[in-house]
């Protein structure tokens, strides 16, 4: 088997769908923060505020390593990165992908958004993931709770070991 070694990083880095990047948030997730919207999802929320995002093709095709190199400016002047979308568990090898390689970059706290269940993730790797909102957008529970749409959705904390903690 022949390597083809003239190949970048980029080159080489998994592909992922990204509809919008939004700098400066304090409205998803705590402090200050990047938001990252992944495309696709198959929620079909009623009144969903993202509705365009739920096409898998939506945005454009960009590498992890691009990604990565896109919110290199952001980190000195953020708290954490949100992954938002459509639902980024969708694409998740690639945002994991993405996110374990950010946190070893940075060591930057990353909050992600899902219409899934944290029950239905389980069986997926989380370790890297601080804080996670699940559940699906249900317009008929409108929340005051902070980063939520709806009251149904849960907000959780990291505590290691594979042990999430509801914060509120």
């Amino acid at each position: 088997m022949v390597k083809n070694r003239n190949l970048t990083n980029e080159q080489r880095s998994t592909k992922l769908q990204v509809s919008g990047i939004e700098r400066g948030s304090i409205v998803d997730g705590p402090g200050v923060r990047t938001v990252i919207f992944f495309s696709g999802c198959r929620h079909n929320c009623t009144k969903c505020h993202s509705k365009e995002l739920q096409d898998f093709s939506a945005g454009q095709e960009i590498s992890v390593q691009q990604l990565i190199d896109d919110l290199k400016q952001d980190i000195k002047f953020i708290d954490g990165i949100t992954l938002s979308g459509g639902d980024p568990v969708e694409q998740f090898d690639g945002v994991i992908e993405f996110v374990k390689q950010i946190k070893k970059l940075y060591n930057i706290d990353v909050m992600l958004y899902t219409g899934y269940n944290i029950k239905d993730l389980e069986h997926k790797d989380l370790t890297d993931i601080d804080y996670i909102m699940d559940g699906k957008f249900k317009h008929n529970f409108p929340s005051k709770k902070n980063y939520r749409g709806s009251d149904n959705q849960k907000y959780y904390k990291n505590v290691g070991e594979g042990k999430w903690k509801v914060i509120d």
